[in-house]
C-alpha cells in the first residue's frame, strides 16, 4: 500500500511540474484534510501590457512638436515581446516585467532612410531613452515609463 502511495506522489509530483513550466502559472503541491495530495494553483502572473498600444506624448520632458506626428513614434506590447515605429523605422524588441520594474533588451530595427532631419532626431532619442527605462506607472490616461526615477518617455493610448 505504501508503494502505491508513493508511486502516486511521484506520478503527481512530475505532472504538476510539467504543468507550470507549460501555461506559466505556478503550481504548489498540497495535502487536503483526507490527506491526498492536491496541485493548487499559487498565483496567475498578470501582465498590464499585454495588448495594449501607445503613442508617445514627450521625450525626457519634451512635447513632442506637430512637426513630427505623434502618432509616429509607438510602442504595441504582446506577451513579452513590443514592437513598434520609431519616426523612420520599424522596431522590435523583447521586454520584462518584475511588478513595476521593466527592461526592454535591444532593439532590433529596419535602416530605412529618413528624409526629415527632425524625425531622426526623434527617433533616435527615443530609442536611447527605451533602453534606459527601467519602471513604469499605467493607468488608463498615460503609460509612463521611468529611468532612475524620473519619467522620460510619457504615452497616451494610442
Amino acid at each position: 500500500m505504501k508503494k502505491t502511495s508513493l508511486f502516486n506522489f511521484v506520478i503527481l509530483l512530475l505532472l504538476s511540474l510539467m504543468l507550470s513550466s507549460c501555461d506559466g502559472n505556478t503550481q504548489n503541491l498540497t495535502n487536503n484534510e483526507q490527506g491526498r495530495l492536491l496541485i493548487v494553483n499559487a498565483s496567475t502572473e498578470v501582465q498590464p501590457l499585454h495588448g495594449t498600444s501607445w503613442y508617445v506624448e514627450s521625450l525626457n520632458g519634451v512635447v513632442i512638436p506637430a512637426i513630427v506626428d505623434m502618432r509616429e513614434l509607438t510602442l504595441l506590447f504582446k506577451a513579452d515581446k513590443v514592437a513598434g515605429f520609431s519616426g523612420c523605422n520599424n522596431f522590435q524588441n523583447k521586454y520584462v516585467l518584475e511588478g513595476q520594474k521593466i527592461t526592454f533588451l535591444p532593439v532590433a530595427s529596419t535602416m530605412r532612410e529618413c528624409l526629415k532631419s527632425e524625425k531622426v532626431i526623434f527617433e533616435s532619442a527615443f530609442l536611447k531613452l527605451l533602453a534606459t527605462v527601467d519602471t513604469f506607472q499605467l493607468n488608463s490616461e498615460r503609460l509612463v515609463l521611468s529611468a532612475k526615477g524620473s519619467p522620460v518617455i510619457v504615452m497616451q493610448p494610442l
